[in-house]
């Protein structure tokens, strides 16, 4: 393999990305949390405080 998925010669797609985080995370936060955290990443440049998206990073007990 020359370049590998994710290098700088082949960057992951948002889309890959994305799956590739649910994967990791979706047993530990659930599917619909991991989501809004996802949301709420790409929405990082616009929010006012970072509060929303730590509180969605923390598993439920």
């Amino acid at each position: 393999v020359d370049h590998a998925i994710g290098s700088l010669e082949r960057p992951m797609t948002d889309a890959m990305l994305a799956r590739k985080f649910h994967d990791q995370a979706d047993p530990v936060l659930g599917a619909s949390q991991v989501e809004a955290l996802i949301q709420a990443c790409w929405g990082l440049g616009q929010a006012s405080s970072v509060r929303a998206l730590v509180d969605l990073a923390r598993a439920r007990q």
